[in-house]
């Protein structure tokens, strides 16, 4: 039979293995808890390292991989749509991917392109050029039509008393905003110019402010000869159309 001090040491044997066994527990716990923090660190110290900096005419985007070993990606998405491409981002390099497939169809304007990789996601707002985009000649004319902002309404380019022109690439008078006023296209501190088929420079109005035409690869708007495509952007009033199903500005 067995003594109570017998029974005592066996209580403690079994007292000592129960806490070892618990701190094992506790120590696992704790280191996979730190494990999975740092992962989640490093992950996200690596996505920080890649952005896209640059998209072409040819809508082939340019993206900056700093870290040192290359990195997969999965996907990519232009605005909502998925492209379907994969592939690896070159280490401490930059590399050039084509979205042009995906780009089809969709009306050129500013849209949110995102990278899936397998140390997270990263995006950029960025324009896409109109897919029958080509320098012009033409440089001289006046303008009708509308444009439009969702926080602005209507711009008229013409009317009974205001006109949008262009000469010598050069483009002068006022548009007219219904909720805004007068819109001055050449003045002594801003001006817009035809630069090869993309406008460049500032149009201003007292109400509205500063709208630039061009802030690549942002936005910008382009002349086919025909119709200014692209858009505009107030940092007051944002973005500003200029054609759509709806309205448009063409020159005579």
């Amino acid at each position: 039979m067995m003594n109570k001090k017998s029974l005592s040491i066996i209580v403690a044997l079994l007292l000592l293995l129960a806490v070892g066994i618990s701190s094992v527990f506790v120590f696992e716990t704790f280191y996979t808890h730190f494990q999975s923090s740092q992962m989640s660190n490093l992950e996200k110290a690596n996505a920080n390292k890649m952005e896209i900096t640059y998209i072409n005419p040819k809508n082939v985007i340019y993206i900056s991989n700093r870290n040192s070993v290359p990195v997969n990606f999965t996907n990519i998405k232009v605005g909502t749509k998925f492209c379907f491409i994969n592939g690896t981002l070159k280490a401490n390099s930059i590399t050039k991917i084509s979205i042009k497939n995906c780009t089809n169809g969709i009306i050129p304007n500013p849209k949110d392109i995102a990278v899936f990789t397998e140390y997270g996601i990263f995006s950029k707002m960025m324009m896409l050029r109109p897919v029958s985009f080509t320098p012009t000649s033409v440089n001289s004319g006046n303008f009708s039509g509308f444009a439009y902002g969702e926080n602005l309404g209507y711009i008229s380019f013409n009317g009974s008393n205001y006109q949008v022109s262009m000469k010598n690439g050069k483009l002068s008078g006022y548009a007219y905003s219904e909720n805004f006023g007068f819109i001055s296209f050449n003045g002594t501190k801003y001006n817009v110019t035809n630069k090869n088929g993309v406008l460049v420079g500032y149009a201003y109005g007292e109400s509205i402010g500063y709208i630039n035409f061009n802030d690549s690869p942002k936005y910008e708007t382009t002349f086919n000869g025909t119709n200014l495509n692209g858009f505009a952007y107030s940092e007051n009033y944002g973005y500003i159309n200029f054609n759509d199903s709806i309205y448009n500005i063409s020159i005579n």
